[in-house]
């Protein structure tokens, strides 16, 4: 059948993948004749590899803002000052919290010493010891703690979205005062 026109979009995008399902179909999504949707989704994942910033983000109970924002620093998409220069919208990439090296996602949150000692107070708060990690091996870290339902695991997530945040915000203000 042709996919009508009037339809939603969502509607479309559901017809449009007929064929996928059907391939999915022949790799053997029944289960003793009854349908498997976890058989469906791992058919039509392929060989793609899960995301570790997953954990962080999905079942996670911090604010929505600091999700997205979390989100966004994950993905490197935040406007730091690296990336407003790679655009040509700054002639300067300083930090703008410690003046001492370029601003970048990964400075910004784990390696500028003023966020290291907001994040050290913060856990300390918490109990937990801070061992200052970069970037990559941070989100490895709290991915990981992501698979445990501990009530001091979940507090952890929570911890690193609101934390992320509130330095973006307050890396916002200083930013701003500066430019006023």
């Amino acid at each position: 059948m042709a996919i009508p026109a009037r339809l939603s979009w969502a509607l479309k995008k559901i017809l449009a993948s007929r064929e996928t399902i059907q391939e999915a179909h022949s790799q053997h999504v029944y289960d003793a004749d009854c349908f498997s949707i976890k058989k469906l989704c791992r058919a039509l994942k392929g060989d793609q590899p899960t995301m570790q910033w997953r954990r962080i983000i999905c079942n996670n109970r911090a604010s929505p803002k600091a999700l997205f924002i979390t989100w966004l620093m994950l993905h490197n998409r935040l406007a730091t000052k690296s990336r407003l220069y790679e655009w040509r919208i700054l002639t300067d990439t300083t930090c703008v919290m410690c003046s001492d090296a370029s601003e970048t996602v990964s400075h910004l949150f784990f390696e500028c010493p003023t966020s290291k000692q907001i994040c050290t107070l913060c856990l300390q708060q918490i109990g937990i010891t801070n061992h200052h990690r970069g970037l990559a091996e941070e989100v490895k870290v709290v991915a990981a703690k992501g698979h445990s339902k501990r009530p001091q695991n979940r507090l952890l997530l929570m911890f690193f979205a609101e934390v992320v945040y509130h330095i973006w915000q307050q890396r916002n203000l200083v930013f701003l005062e500066g430019l006023g």
